[in-house]
């Protein structure tokens, strides 16, 4: 059956597994949920595209609703236990949200591939796209749910956006690291292909930049302008 196939290639990835290895042993970081993120929906549409159109029309609406699930699953758990993780070593105790898989988005996603109007190559290219994005933006609410829930708090929040290479000149523009409530609109937005990284860092350190608006703050990555201030 193709949810079991999707299991076996999933359980069997070795990228996957190594990360996996990582979140087990307490190492993981954000970035490599991103990377467990968008592989694992990469997958998933390479599993759904290619067996598609071998599923009877009246099941395959069910079975896309049930890999999805599958993946939010698997995905919620891998920033569950980093971010508990991540907050243990940095001595914060603040409950974990995981954002509710959405059932309903999940259903028309999988209706749509019951189309009778729409010819095999289209079916083929909406299992290959809508529940991949769809898949990719658990980590994207992930962020937003509780970036809010830290801000709130009274926490200093920043989120972060790193582009592709590749991507879209909106990507490129919307890129950079903003303290929370003060992003661009639409910072959780991702279009259908895209890969680009969205998580949140609770900082505890920053200092001004002299002679500028913006400040440099301490990240994963070496340099980052803190925009929006």
């Amino acid at each position: 059956m193709i949810i079991d196939t999707l299991k076996r290639v999933i359980q069997d990835n070795v990228k996957l597994q190594r990360i996996r290895e990582k979140v087990i042993a307490g190492t993981a970081t954000m970035t490599d949920c991103h990377r467990y993120s968008i592989l694992a929906a990469d997958i998933l549409g390479d599993v759904l595209g290619d067996e598609i159109l071998k599923i009877p029309i009246d099941q395959r609406q069910e079975i896309c609703v049930l890999m999805m699930q599958d993946r939010y699953e698997d995905i919620a758990n891998i920033l569950r236990d980093t971010q508990i993780s991540l907050d243990a070593k940095d001595g914060i105790h603040v409950a974990v949200k995981i954002p509710d898989f959405n059932l309903e988005r999940a259903m028309q996603i999988g209706g749509s591939l019951t189309d009778e109007t729409a010819d095999d190559a289209t079916i083929v290219r909406r299992a290959r796209s809508a529940p991949v994005t769809a898949t990719k933006q658990i980590m994207d609410y992930f962020t937003r749910d509780n970036a809010q829930i830290r801000q709130q708090l009274g926490f200093r929040v920043e989120v972060i956006r790193t582009s592709v290479a590749g991507c879209c000149p909106w990507c490129e523009e919307v890129a950079g690291v903003y303290q929370y409530n003060k992003e661009p609109d639409g910072i959780f937005r991702r279009h259908d292909r895209c890969n680009c990284s969205i998580y949140y860092k609770t900082s505890k350190t920053a200092s001004n930049l002299i002679g500028s608006g913006k400040k440099w703050i301490e990240t994963d990555n070496p340099v980052h302008i803190l925009k929006g201030e």
